[in-house]
């Protein structure tokens, strides 16, 4: 059997509509609560909605005040997580061209981290999506980009954002402890 847990805190969606008829002031948030810090971290997600969008590093104390709040990089639709009792963010950089950038955003040391996803599959999407899943196993980051029509996952460094794949059903049956008849069932 396998068990998750959700230890997401707070998402949702805001944006302000100006007198252009354009999106501003928007934002995103998505946090989380670290083990042993007060109030909650996390990302959001601010701009026009449009390809020129940054992200935010935001604190927030307990009663969900704004404390603090600081522009790290460009991006969309983050998603925070805490790994290694750390958190962080992923997110990508939306752009026209055939290759886009995903990236990992350290938010206590304020870092980006650029991943490189080893033989990135051809795809008649130009992008991976970007509702990805991570999960921890061992102390290792793994990334869930899909799950149908077959399940696909990354391994990721968060040192150096090496990514490499992890889709064969022997190492998902090692790193996810599917017992054999689960996985026979698949």
């Amino acid at each position: 059997m396998l068990i998750a847990t959700l230890n997401h805190i707070k998402d949702f969606h805001y944006w302000n509509l100006g007198p252009d008829g354009t999106y501003q002031n928007g934002f995103y948030p998505s946090l989380v609560r670290v083990p042993g810090r007060k109030g909650y971290i996390g990302t959001c997600r601010n701009g026009r909605a449009n390809l020129d969008d940054v992200l935010h590093i935001i604190h927030y104390d307990d009663e969900f005040n704004l404390t603090y709040r600081k522009e790290i990089t460009k991006g969309e639709d983050p998603r925070t997580f805490v790994f290694n009792g750390k958190a962080y963010s992923l997110t990508w950089d939306p752009n026209h061209q055939e290759i886009l950038r995903y990236k990992l955003v350290d938010l206590v040391d304020e870092k980006v981290i650029d991943l490189y996803i080893e033989n990135v599959p051809p795809s008649h999407l130009r992008v991976l999506g970007k509702s990805w899943m991570t999960m921890q196993k061992d102390g290792e980051l793994y990334i869930l980009l899909t799950i149908d029509p077959e399940i696909n996952i990354l391994h990721c460094n968060v040192e150096t954002g090496e990514c490499t794949w992890v889709t064969h059903l022997k190492i998902l049956r090692e790193v996810f402890l599917f017992h054999q008849a689960e996985v026979e069932a698949l």
